[in-house]
């Protein structure tokens, strides 16, 4: 049952990232994937690791808040037991700023 539910809820990502992309290039893929558009056009991404703030990468706007994101690990709790996230899953805050240059060289409108 648990499962199913699980599965529900679950964030499909459109496609699969491979693992043996670079840091920067898994930001830039996750970024893009959990990004919001901010009202000048461009793409608002999320802000940290967790969290609901989202900060736009041409005209600099914080969008009211947008959905909640964890792109760290998983916490484990007694009651589900989760796997841990794959490198591909996982936001490397250490390559965060390189990967907002990539995406600002590319036109999101």
């Amino acid at each position: 049952m648990i499962k199913k539910i699980r599965s529900v809820f679950a964030r499909k990502y459109k496609e699969s990232i491979p693992e043996t992309l670079s840091p920067t290039l898994i930001n830039v893929r996750l970024l893009e994937t959990y990004s919001i558009r901010c009202s000048c056009g461009s793409l608002a991404v999320p802000i940290g690791e967790r969290g609901v703030s989202y900060q736009c990468i041409r005209c600099g706007k914080q969008p009211s808040e947008g959905p909640k994101y964890n792109l760290g690990q998983r916490t484990l709790t007694n009651q589900l037991n989760l796997a841990p996230k794959k490198d591909s899953q996982i936001l490397h805050i250490d390559f965060y700023e390189d990967a907002i240059d990539i995406m600002k060289q590319k036109n999101y409108r």
